[in-house]
């Protein structure tokens, strides 16, 4: 039997491309598990989660959630419980299985939102003890403020296998998203688009959602991305857009909303100022050229596999 230097077991809604759920804790597990694959073979991984994974890989052990026999079984062997994402009874019962057997537990990043607090608070009945972690200094303050916790920042970034520079860029202006979610706001990029018929737009996401992987392409061909939300705790699609060389439109609220003049512009939200943005951007060749280098370096500075793998060895 091959000796492995450390299990782990990684409870979560989901990973990755799980039927037909791509969401951004999802995503952000899939490359941490990257990461932590291509940095150390030697860490055993199974995933505990409530769909099956579509994009997984071949050396980790899946376990259904609701099979609480292999769920325990996989607990007692392990050295670290990784509760990842998901606020359901069923993981509670499995964090208080693996405090009762004394193992080291870590807790977020996409668990605390401080949403719904009544929830959260019931949650945390004798699990403070654990390492917490979430995705955004904004976030750590609001959990510290409402639970009495100061998480520690881990942010996961794009999967630079999967979103690298690509220089054959075409000349539209990508918007993208669950344009479902209000949050997105996606009627504000179809002003944008109306206010700058110079322009070709492409939205991904509107009308109809688009395929998480088979996105990649088209999306690292844009000339520039515009974010819309009204707020975004993280933003992964900025940074997968930065990873490949992408720069980007945002605004203060996102908190992930980059470095102004480095991976983009950061303006106020209102139509005048994002569409004077994309303007200086798109007829700037000059601009354009030092923004894209410095967000596909933002990402490799900040998000590399070993980054990632490293900063998570912190924790365990």
């Amino acid at each position: 039997m091959k000796k492995y230097d450390m299990k782990i077991v990684f409870i979560a809604f989901n990973m990755g491309y799980a039927g037909k759920v791509v969401n951004g804790p999802g995503i952000d597990l899939y490359n941490l598990i990257s990461s932590i694959r291509l940095s150390n073979p030697n860490i055993d991984l199974t995933l505990v989660a409530d769909i099956h994974p579509k994009s997984s890989f071949s050396n980790i052990k899946y376990i259904s959630a609701k099979n609480k026999t292999e769920a325990f079984r996989a607990i007692d062997s392990a050295d670290i419980i990784h509760h990842w994402s998901g606020l359901f009874e069923r993981y509670r019962e499995y964090l208080m299985y693996s405090k009762a057997a004394g193992k080291k537990i870590i807790v977020g990043p996409n668990v605390l939102d401080c949403v719904n607090l009544n929830r959260e608070r019931e949650f945390l009945i004798n699990l403070k003890s654990s390492i917490f972690i979430t995705m955004s200094k904004k976030v750590m303050y609001d959990i510290y403020l409402n639970h009495g916790i100061r998480p520690y920042v881990f942010i996961v970034g794009p999967d630079l296998k999967l979103w690298n520079k690509n220089t054959d860029k075409e000349d539209y202006i990508l918007w993208k998203g669950n344009s479902r979610h209000k949050v997105k706001d996606v009627a504000f990029g179809l002003e944008l688009s109306r206010a700058l018929p110079q322009y070709k737009f492409k939205f991904l996401g509107y009308p109809k959602a688009y395929d998480y992987f088979n996105h990649i392409d088209v999306a690292s061909k844009a000339r520039l991305y515009i974010c819309t939300s009204y707020t975004e705790t993280k933003c992964n699609a900025l940074m997968e857009q930065w990873a490949a060389g992408v720069p980007s439109i945002s605004h203060p609220e996102i908190q992930m909303h980059g470095n102004n003049y480095s991976t983009g512009l950061i303006v106020n939200k209102n139509i005048d100022s994002y569409s004077k943005a994309i303007i200086s951007v798109m007829e700037n060749k000059v601009l354009w050229r030092d923004l894209s280098y410095g967000a596909n370096n933002y990402c490799i500075d900040n998000f590399s596999h070993k980054k990632i793998y490293d900063k998570y060895m912190e924790f365990v």
